[in-house]
């Protein structure tokens, strides 16, 4: 009985992951379509705030992704911790002994599969409207 119970909770987790991950996948689409989007409707504005304003949206993706990769990773930690563990006695889905707030999601902003996305965008911005 207990390793259904078990099976069950791993379930549980893994949708989470599942869940995480289109997010972060969704997220990444929109970025370049609202970057597009930017660059194909916008026209040199007489002040340097409009032009800095465009970055706004990618540095607000970027900052969402990486929150879910974030997310995505303690949640990988907890579901390899439940396999680890013998005597189950809840179904908790706490991470918090994996997520470190801030500091996950900044060390995430740097990482080597999300960071070059958002730099690339912002240079196409930067490069083609404000410089």
């Amino acid at each position: 009985m207990q390793e259904v119970s078990k099976h069950k909770h791993l379930e549980f987790i893994q949708h989470i992951i599942t869940r995480m991950a289109n997010n972060s996948f969704l997220l990444k689409g929109w970025s370049l379509t609202i970057s597009t989007a930017i660059v194909g409707l916008a026209s040199k504005s007489e002040g340097i705030a409009g032009d800095y304003f465009m970055l706004f949206p990618v540095v607000l993706f970027w900052y969402l992704d990486s929150y879910y990769l974030s997310q995505e990773k303690a949640f990988r930690d907890l579901y390899n911790k439940v396999i680890a563990e013998t005597g189950m006695t809840s179904y908790s889905l706490d991470n918090s002994e994996f997520y470190n707030g801030v500091s996950s999601v900044l060390s995430k902003v740097v990482s080597i599969t999300i960071a070059p996305l958002y730099i690339a965008q912002i240079a196409f911005i930067y490069f083609g409207f404000i410089s």
